[in-house]
């Protein structure tokens, strides 16, 4: 307030006058005009006053700024980020205190130190080009270094800073500290190895041992067929009883074994993916089937699908176990009716798209109760009496066929009614995984 007395001239045409009026007093020893001096004195008391309207008013910010000082500093120190000044020349002029805990070591005092001491000599390159680049002004995000902590134990920050040219050339520098972080992924990279390494291990052990089973099967297949061909008629019935039973052992060990082999081949014999068009995997695979469909007199009805990045074997095995199970589980009375469609979806906090493809059968269903367990190898929802082929492993195969490509698959069934198999496959394959 006092500035704007000062700066309207007031103050200037008061004193101008009192001094107009002393000198006069002075040179002519009369009596000053008593309405110039009256109107003198009340000018000067409503300065008065409004010098200590501004006084109050000067108090009373001076105590709210530093009220706010105080909660900005408490706030600065307590802050869960390091928080570090520096001069135009690197030297340290504050630091809050988790910037003292991350950085003191052995006592060191922060203050009036160079920040390069703390920084690991194969970072200081990424720590000098990230402050030239925010000093030029250019869009620069955060970087990460690593600085020396206590007793030299490396400590991983995210460092960005604010650069103050009007406060004398300073820094302000944020650093993060993401050493746990770090850890854990480096102790995740090394699981993530021994797990693929244990994986391809079983599956190669998988695929040696069902190999090398097929030798001595083959032989028990084909001697039981000489004993047949050659010896059936010295053989009464419970003999010949005996061999069709060692003949439908031996078909089915050669089914467990194949369906074996093809399981470990979904990992260990995968092809790179690449660009297919999923209509023309269904239109081979519709040729492939076609003896079944023809059997069973089924209507297989494909709508539009997608075009996706995938192994194109195992979609066609992906799509040929899904419809050959609707064949294969179709309903006694009824012509099976096969129908195929496809919905888009986007992926949450992600811009990719993800496609659901269903397999809808009208075929004899399934309780919901037993979805988990249709997905496991060598699991099946019928015995061997009820006259289904297979072992159990088409599902088995499909699913880890999805999971593969980065997708997951459910089923839902009514008994009696049908069932519909649910396939949620991405548009693009995530090359980082």
């Amino acid at each position: 307030m006092a500035d704007d007395f000062r700066a309207d001239g007031r103050f200037e045409i008061l004193r101008e006058k009192a001094e107009e009026l002393l000198k006069a007093h002075d040179r002519n020893n009369a009596d000053i005009d008593g309405m110039d001096f009256m109107s003198l004195v009340h000018e000067l008391e409503v300065h008065q006053v409004e010098l200590g309207i501004q006084k109050e008013e000067l108090r009373h910010a001076k105590s709210e700024a530093e009220a706010l000082r105080d909660e900005f500093f408490e706030l600065y120190d307590s802050a869960p980020v390091a928080y570090v000044t520096l001069n135009k020349k690197g030297i340290i002029e504050r630091a809050n205190q988790e910037a003292d805990r991350m950085l003191r070591g052995q006592g060191a005092f922060l203050p009036g130190k160079s920040f390069m001491l703390w920084i690991y000599k194969e970072d200081l390159f990424i720590y000098f080009s990230f402050l030239e680049r925010h000093g030029a002004r250019q869009r620069a995000g955060p970087v990460e270094l690593r600085l020396l902590g206590k007793e030299g134990v490396p400590v991983h920050v995210r460092m960005d800073a604010s650069y103050k040219k009007e406060e004398h050339d300073s820094w302000r520098l944020t650093l993060v500290d993401i050493t746990q972080i770090r850890e854990a992924e480096q102790e995740l990279g090394l699981l993530n190895r021994r797990l693929r390494e244990q994986v391809k291990d079983l599956q190669d052990f998988a695929y040696i041992a069902s190999h090398d089973l097929q030798e001595p099967l083959r032989k028990v297949a084909s001697f039981a067929e000489m004993l047949v061909f050659r010896h059936s008629g010295s053989l009464n019935e419970q003999g010949l009883d005996y061999l069709e039973r060692i003949q439908s052992a031996a078909k089915r060990m050669r089914q467990l074994i194949n369906g074996l082999l093809e399981y470990s081949r979904v990992g260990s014999k995968a092809l790179p993916f690449g660009p297919v068009e999923l209509e023309e995997v269904l239109k081979d695979v519709l040729v492939t089937l076609e003896f079944k469909i023809e059997k069973t007199k089924a209507k297989v009805e494909v709508e539009k699908l997608p075009r996706i990045e995938a192994d194109p074997l195992q979609m066609e095995q992906l799509f040929q176990n899904l419809i050959g199970n609707a064949l294969k589980f179709a309903g006694p009375a009824k012509a099976p009716l096969v129908r195929i469609f496809c919905q888009e979806a986007v992926e949450e906090n992600s811009s990719d798209s993800l496609y659901r493809i269903y397999v809808e059968d009208n075929g004899i269903g399934f309780k919901n109760d037993h979805v988990a367990k249709i997905f496991q190898p060598f699991e099946r929802l019928h015995g061997r009496g009820a006259g289904y082929e297979g072992v159990g492993m088409g599902l088995a195969i499909c699913k880890k066929i999805v999971e593969r490509h980065g997708g997951n698959i459910t089923a839902r069934g009514t008994p009696g009614e049908g069932a519909t198999f649910e396939i949620t496959l991405p548009e693009k394959q995530n090359r980082s995984k």
